[in-house]
């Protein structure tokens, strides 16, 4: 359903997810001739309260932004013949199914997030979060133009 997503602000976000256990993560990544270009991309947050926090680079390049709902593909459905010449030409955004982020996705799914912290600008824009996972952090942050996403693992772990 297209339009379903609601714009979070860090305190949203933080009450949304705080306590709550990660129950699935996806990843969207932009894909060309079939083949993927890069590992940044928006990612979703799969929660067991039900809830789905998308993160993603806002439109400045600089600002990360938050939104409750999952990613919507803009291309999604039927598309006329200029859309699909531009695919076929330039790629587009592909939700990544989950069986190839299995490493990232065993090291978080099942994590309950103890802590929320978000990163900013001295002009009050956020951009990066980190969600503190037990002995793990999850970390996304807005990095010009693209979302990136780490995962800070203790060694032995």
């Amino acid at each position: 359903m297209v339009g379903s997503q609601t714009p979070l602000n860090a305190d949203e976000t933080r009450d949304l997810v705080l306590r709550q256990r990660i129950t699935d993560i996806r990843v969207v990544r932009y894909f060309h001739q079939g083949e993927q270009t890069g590992d940044e991309g928006p990612v979703e947050t799969h929660l067991g309260n039900g809830a789905v926090v998308l993160f993603e680079c806002g439109g400045d390049g600089e600002e990360m932004t938050m939104k409750r709902g999952a990613w919507e593909d803009p291309f999604a459905g039927e598309q006329p013949g200029e859309n699909l010449a531009f695919i076929r030409d330039y790629g587009k955004w592909t939700r990544v199914a989950p069986e190839h982020t299995t490493d990232l996705r065993s090291q978080v799914v099942g994590a309950v997030v103890d802590e929320v912290s978000f990163e900013g600008t001295r002009q009050g824009k956020t951009t990066g979060a980190a969600l503190s996972l037990g002995n793990r952090v999850l970390r996304v942050r807005a990095d010009r133009d693209e979302l990136r996403i780490s995962l800070d693992v203790p060694s032995g772990s």
